[in-house]
């Protein structure tokens, strides 16, 4: 049963410092917010570079797949032909 307390202390001693540097934490995350928000394209062009690289992958795969299936009507119409 001591442990127990002990442990309990321990956490909400630990909840209780936490709670005096939570809000400068906040701070600091609100001014990196604002700094964000501060160019209002940051998000599109993530974004955009991450579509970018989604579309290219995309039109790779596409490529295998046309030519795999290419290669195999070849080899059908080679066997069957």
């Amino acid at each position: 049963m001591r442990v127990f307390q002990t442990a309990r202390h321990e956490i909400v001693e630990f909840d209780r410092l936490w709670s005096r540097v939570r809000p400068q934490t906040n701070q600091k995350t609100e001014m990196l917010h604002k700094a964000r928000a501060a160019l209002p394209l940051t998000k599109i062009r993530e974004r955009a570079l991450e579509g970018a690289f989604f579309s290219v992958a995309l039109i790779a795969m596409a490529g295998w797949v046309y030519f795999i299936t290419l290669l195999l009507v070849r080899l059908f119409f080679w066997i069957f032909g």
